[in-house]
């Protein structure tokens, strides 16, 4: 079994759980080296489906 996102998918999932695997600064960056290519429709439309609002939300923050 194969599991496959798209950027916008896992740059959200980046913003919502930055700590998870214990570099949070390196999920940042790659947030925002996917942020650039991101349909940012998308990630609000995705955000607002799977209520990861507050993920959207930090990862427009970090753009900033």
């Amino acid at each position: 079994r194969l599991l496959v996102t798209g950027i916008e998918q896992t740059a959200l999932d980046l913003a919502r759980r930055p700590e998870l695997g214990g570099v949070p600064d390196q999920a940042r960056e790659a947030a925002l080296s996917l942020w650039g290519r991101c349909d940012h429709n998308v990630v609000d439309a995705l955000a607002v489906r799977q209520r990861l609002r507050a993920a959207a939300r930090r990862l427009r923050e970090w753009v900033a």
